[in-house]
């Protein structure tokens, strides 16, 4: 979280021009337990004492140039002029020249912001300064500085202020402000945060401010009103709070109303869009030294999809109109796992989220594969119980079990594993017509089903590289299944049954290889291979081919090409493919992923195709360019676009973008809202920034 007016100080260095009206050099004595010579270099370690008539200094270390006239101190730093403390810290130098006749002090910090003052003076630990200026970048062309006439840092509150400050960039006066004070320290502290500022052909100006509260170390708050002049106003409320050293909880709050003319423009559904996010994570709840818990929740309440879309936390993302709130518990132990999850969903676009199943709760247990008489006979068991709940429609309680007992060994010296498995498997569906006027059966399916597996693991090394192979297949047979009532495309084909399937299990045979190029010692993954063919059984015994997968990865000196696809056999052609390919030589770079799929008669998918792709290079060290697309080719749609220009420059930073994007919105006809905006962060490190967005246009699609 970045303070507007942020700085760290945590060491100081500094240097003087000594007044010097004769032309003649400070006079200093040494006194240390070490002293070192070598031709115009002195060191000196260990309680090292140097003074003159004007200047009393200790440190642990000195490095002293008799050429340069250069001191730099280490360690422990006391500086003392005419019985005054200048500086405590860990590091600083002093620079004595002759030529001069004015006494400059110069500051400098450990994060590079250094001041540079016509006068100095302090008072205990507080320092004075006068006729000043201050910046982070290059001491002798600043690209950015602040020069005021007078200021004091306050040790006690680690507090700056300065008066009569005028911001400069290079030799020019962009900004003048007459009071300017910030924090020097990285703790939190109450203050106003970073802005965003914008304007909206469509929403007028726009004016975002956060504050920022910070009472006590284990929570704050945060209020952030926003003032949207066509739009309306609102407020959003952000509070954190660490219950425990394992912990964390998030709440906020959001409320904004809009004007009368623009919601009749853009034809919004409501008035007023509010919204309530709870989020709380902890881990070693209820656990042991040897067990693991961890309790997790986010619950999303809000009245539309606009109540994220205006939050200053949406930033640059595009929010689907389906919200899921989720509560998670898990506990864990060496020999068993318990989860219980719940799942609530809300489509912001329906009228009436009566019909939107939700899972409340599900409870699932597992038992990790267990030695049972022998090592090589193992057992394990999954049990989950899910309530599919809603209020107006079918409702169904799951029960799944299944207990696999499994049984491994080596034939060839290790050359040949086999494996044997036998598995218990059990489904029950529970039917709650729910105010339904027909009713159904509940559901009961039962299966024992057998496998044998046979793999080998071989390893070859050659002059240049490695190769391994892991080659394998295996026999997959089901038991005929107790099937009881009503279950959707095996008893009953009522589409009410659609939410609820229960997947029947056929006779198999699969085949796989996966084989892998390393360099000689490991370190480096050149090429991986996976393919996989099964055979299917039908019910009667014929058999025919399942789609083939084949993925392939190669990794170059540059980046990766990577492709997945899937092979129908019964339709004679691809049916899914996903290429992605990744390349940075120098300053460029090109990522992009394809994926595409497409509908025949027995691919059970949809047709689809889109793309995404982003390019870039870096030039003049500190600069960069970028474009980036999500392109729906099937549709012919952009998704979104954005150009991005990266200025970073250490002491400031720039990053100047342009979205056209697509987002959802809560429109009558419930259309995504296609817009134009342009984002625009500065930041002069490391006092801090300002975030500005402007929004061109915003059209309905």
């Amino acid at each position: 979280m970045h303070k507007i007016l942020l700085l760290i100080i945590t060491a100081i260095g500094i240097s003087f021009a000594a007044s010097n009206l004769n032309e003649t050099k400070e006079q200093f004595q040494i006194v240390a337990k070490n002293l070192v010579y070598d031709n115009e270099v002195i060191t000196a370690t260990g309680e090292v004492i140097m003074f003159s008539p004007t200047y009393y200094i200790t440190a642990q270390k000195v490095i002293y140039n008799k050429q340069t006239n250069v001191v730099q101190l280490y360690d422990n730093v006391n500086i003392l002029k005419d019985n005054k403390n200048l500086s405590i810290s860990d590091y600083a130098f002093i620079e004595f020249e002759v030529s001069s006749n004015q006494e400059v002090v110069f500051m400098m910090y450990e994060n590079n912001l250094w001041i540079e003052s016509a006068e100095v003076s302090s008072k205990e630990n507080d320092v004075f300064f006068q006729d000043s200026y201050m910046s982070s970048c290059d001491c002798n062309n600043p690209d950015w500085s602040i020069r005021f006439s007078s200021g004091a840092h306050y040790d006690e509150y680690s507090w700056l202020q300065t008066f009569n400050n005028r911001l400069y960039i290079k030799s020019v006066p962009v900004l003048y402000l007459p009071y300017f004070a910030f924090y020097t320290n990285t703790n939190r502290h109450t203050g106003l945060l970073v802005p965003t500022i914008g304007y909206s052909s469509d929403e007028g100006f726009q004016y975002i401010q956060p504050y920022f509260i910070a009472p006590a170390d284990d929570w704050d708050l945060e209020l952030v009103p926003q003032y949207r002049a066509k739009r309306g106003v609102g407020l959003y409320t952000y509070f954190r709070y660490a219950d425990s050293p394992n912990s964390m909880l998030k709440v906020s709050y959001g409320y904004f109303s809009e004007n009368k003319e623009y919601r009749t423009k853009h034809e919004l559904k409501n008035k007023e869009h509010y919204g309530l996010n709870i989020n709380y994570e902890r881990s070693k709840l209820f656990a042991t030294q040897d067990d693991e818990d961890g309790f997790y929740a986010d619950i999303e309440l809000l009245r539309d999809i606009e109540y994220k879309n205006l939050s200053d936390r949406a930033g640059e993302k595009s929010y689907a109109s389906n919200v899921e709130s989720k509560i998670n518990y898990f506990y864990k132990t060496n020999d068993d796992y318990f989860g219980t999850y719940l799942r609530y969903y809300k489509d912001t676009s329906a009228d009436s989220n009566d019909e939107t199943i939700q899972k409340l709760p599900t409870l699932h247990y597992h038992k990790f594969s267990t030695p049972l008489i022998t090592q090589n006979l193992l057992y394990s068991a999954d049990t989950s119980f899910t309530n599919y709940t809603r209020k107006k429609g079918l409702q169904v309680k799951e029960t799944n079990v299944s207990l696999p007992f499994f049984y491994g060994f080596s034939l060839f010296d290790d050359y040949l594993n086999i494996s044997l498995q036998e598995e218990l498997y059990f489904t029950h569906l529970d039917y709650d017509k729910n105010n339904l006027t027909k009713e159904y059966k509940d559901a009961q399916y039962f299966q024992l089903r057998h496998s044998i597996s046979a793999s080998t693991n071989l390893i070859k090394p050659y002059d240049s590289f490695l190769h391994t192979i892991n080659l394998g297949s295996k026999l997959y047979i089901p038991n005929n299944a107790d099937i009881k009532g009503d279950i959707y495309k095996t008893t009953n084909n009522d589409g009410v049954l659609k939410p609820f399937p229960i997947t029947e299990t056929n006779k198999n045979l699969s085949f796989w290889l996966s084989q892998s190029f390393y360099s000689r010692d490991f370190a480096t993954l050149i090429l991986n291979h996976k393919i996989r063919q099964a055979v299917l059984y039908n019910s009667d015994g014929r058999t025919k081919l399942g789609d083939l997968e084949n993925e392939i990865t190669y990794y170059h000196k540059y980046g990766s090409i990577s492709n997945r696809l899937f092979y129908n056999h019964d339709d004679n052609q691809l049916v899914e493919a996903a290429t992605t390919f990744g390349l940075k030589y120098s300053d460029y770079f090109f990522n992009t992923t394809h994926y595409w799929t497409k509908k025949t008669p027995n691919s059970q998918k949809d047709s689809s195709e889109s793309i995404i792709y982003e390019a870039g290079f870096g030039f003049w060290k500190y600069y960069k360019l970028s474009y980036k697309e999500n392109y729906n080719i099937l549709d012919k749609v952009v998704n979104r676009k954005e150009y991005r220009l990266t200025i970073d420059k250490g002491c400031w930073f720039l990053h100047l973008k342009f979205a056209d994007e697509l987002v959802a919105a809560s429109t009558v006809d419930n259309k995504a809202i296609r817009q134009d905006v342009v984002y625009l962060n500065i930041e002069l490190r490391p006092i801090g920034g300002i975030q500005q967005q402007f929004t061109k246009s915003r059209t309905n699609q």
